[in-house]
């Protein structure tokens, strides 16, 4: 084991997955970036708190997107109110 954590298999993880990788280092373009918000926010859709989360940093980040601070809370505040409380570091 490569020390990363196993998910169970789950629509919620599936998508979080994909979105994962398509978000790797060799796959940075615009499109690439609309396509993982798609997948985080259908797994995000499911109460998916990482996903939220995983919104939130895009929204905050402005890579590839306009930059949306009030987007970025509204994700984050969600992701916490579902349990993701690594968002309230």
């Amino acid at each position: 084991m490569n020390g990363e954590r196993k998910r169970a298999k789950t629509p919620v993880n599936s998508l979080i997955e994909k979105a994962d990788e398509i978000m790797g280092p060799d796959n940075t373009s615009i499109e690439d970036w609309r396509d993982a918000l798609d997948l985080y926010k259908a797994a995000a859709k499911l109460n998916s708190g990482e996903a939220n989360h995983k919104i939130a940093i895009m929204y905050r980040s402005g890579n590839y997107m306009k930059k949306d601070l009030e987007k970025s809370l509204f994700y984050f505040k969600e992701a916490i109110r579902l349990g993701y409380f690594s968002s309230a570091a």
